[in-house]
């Protein structure tokens, strides 16, 4: 609502052509009001903040899904790598190798797979019953510290 100055009796003098009596000084006029509903852009500073905080949470779970993807990774590579060496392993002393020789060779065997697959062997030993044990490890950007996986072939028993 909009105030106006009281001039009634200015309207009355100048229709009976005498002068004004002097009356109350006319109201400076209002400042308009806020209309409500209105809050001058409050909200603005609530949309930023749940904005930055919906791209955090999804830069933290691309992140997380790539770390994800990358351990699966590591451990198909080790999966790769046990196998190549475990036959390596079994053909060498198949053909009369020492079994350190024919470990030798199947080791070497899973290094070029895993560099193949982007890792690197870590550790590459016998087990029980001839098996072969292999340890690989990967890194990942997203990631500060490498992703280690490690696999075991050879004869099964029982």
């Amino acid at each position: 609502m909009r105030l106006r100055p009281w001039r009634g009796g200015e309207k009355r003098a100048a229709k009976s052509g005498r002068a004004a009596a002097p009356g109350p000084e006319p109201r400076p006029q209002a400042q308009p009001q806020a209309q409500p509903g209105r809050d001058g852009g409050s909200a603005t500073p609530v949309v930023i903040a749940v904005l930055a905080i919906i791209a955090i949470v999804g830069l933290a779970a691309v992140d997380g899904g790539a770390v994800m993807i990358a351990d699966a990774k590591a451990a198909f590579v080790a999966d790769l790598s046990v196998l190549a060496a475990a036959r390596v392993d079994r053909d060498s002393r198949a053909a009369g190798a020492s079994p350190g020789a024919a470990l030798v060779s199947g080791c070497a065997a899973a290094r070029e797979v895993a560099a193949l697959n982007g890792a690197t062997v870590i550790s590459c030993l016998r087990g029980s019953h001839n098996s072969v044990r292999i340890g690989v490890e990967s890194r990942v950007r997203a990631w500060p510290v490498p992703l280690r996986a490690s696999a075991r072939a050879g004869p099964s028993w029982g």
